[in-house]
């Protein structure tokens, strides 16, 4: 999907942003209609919420619901309302118009979009053509995203909040399932009826019950293989993971002991035990890359930093604050 075509530049040209506009928005941003006390949005859409709504909340909360949800936020100048496209999702929009160009990621997720390079879905040199928005800059964790992921938070403090007040395994799993399977539910219905797709990097509302909703369903899981059937020794290596969570998410999920073992090579930066390990024993043995990275992740990473979490359990060694 080429969304460069849908974005008109800020001197009213029909077509993409030069890299010079690209850089520029966020010092210049184009005037349009901002959120701002009284409302926000194009006038045909104040319209229909004010024939909508008229009870006491909806007068309340009608100045400020459009300043907040995707759908309803102005865009720049794209000419579509609730776009989800790198150059005009209203994540990236409020970020450049609160922190600017010069504060955000410079490096965003969709420099590998089919649209940028030819080497799609791995990053490489951008293509001849490319949209002027694959260089511009998103910051994937701003302001809007991280309002978003808050309400994972909340999520789960409420799966936590069920174990702490409900005593009864009968109880515990109602809740959970029940608020799980509707969460999952929810998500893939607003995800196929195309009214809010899943995105992760904008961590749309859809992406976040999808994802609450399998976490609820298989922590229900779980909870009733471990602690109602009694099937502990089966799942002790989570058991340990969790009580090393810090250890294994600084040396494993953010790279720092493969990054160690990557510093150490011969003649070449490919040789290294690391490379040598994902090319030769999972790659090659099954004749897939895709295969070979995923059975090294599994094996290599997890399994492993579960058996090294295992060992220091034995000798009662934990990495906490």
């Amino acid at each position: 999907m080429n969304v460069s075509r849908r974005l008109l530049p800020r001197s009213g040209r029909t077509g993409v942003w030069s890299r010079h506009e690209a850089r520029e928005v966020g010092r210049n941003p184009p005037e349009d209609r901002s959120c701002v006390p009284g409302g926000c949005g194009s006038r045909d859409g104040d319209e229909r919420r004010r024939q909508g709504s008229s009870g006491p909340a909806a007068r309340f909360f009608r100045p400020l619901l459009p300043c907040i949800q995707n759908v309803s936020l102005p865009v720049v100048r794209c000419g579509t309302r609730g776009a989800l496209d790198p150059p005009c999702n209203a994540v990236g929009y409020i970020d450049r118009r609160v922190l600017g160009i010069n504060h955000m990621y410079q490096k965003p997720a969709w420099r590998r979009h089919r649209a940028c390079t030819d080497d799609s879905p791995h990053e490489g040199p951008f293509r001849e053509d490319a949209p002027a928005w694959c260089v511009a800059p998103f910051e994937p964790e701003g302001i809007l995203s991280s309002l978003s992921a808050v309400l994972s938070t909340v999520v789960g403090v409420h799966y936590g909040h069920v174990l702490v007040h409900m005593k009864s395994h009968t109880d515990r799993l109602r809740q959970w399932v029940t608020m799980g399977v509707a969460l999952l539910v929810l998500g893939i219905i607003l995800h196929f009826s195309h009214a809010i797709p899943l995105n992760k990097q904008l961590y749309t509302f859809s992406y976040i019950c999808v994802t609450a909703g399998a976490a609820g369903v298989v922590f229900s899981a779980l909870y009733f293989l471990v602690d109602v059937v009694s099937l502990r020794y089966a799942f002790a290596p989570l058991r340990w993971v969790g009580m090393n969570a810090m250890l294994v998410y600084v040396m494993a999920a953010e790279g720092v002991f493969e990054g160690f073992l990557n510093g150490w090579y011969y003649e070449s930066t490919n040789n290294t035990l690391v490379y040598w390990v994902r090319k030769h024993v999972f790659v090659k043995v099954w004749h897939s890359t895709r295969v070979g990275i995923l059975l090294y992740v599994l094996f290599a990473q997890i399994l492993f930093w579960a058996l090294v979490s295992g060992v220091l359990h034995r000798a009662r060694l934990y990495w906490k604050l």
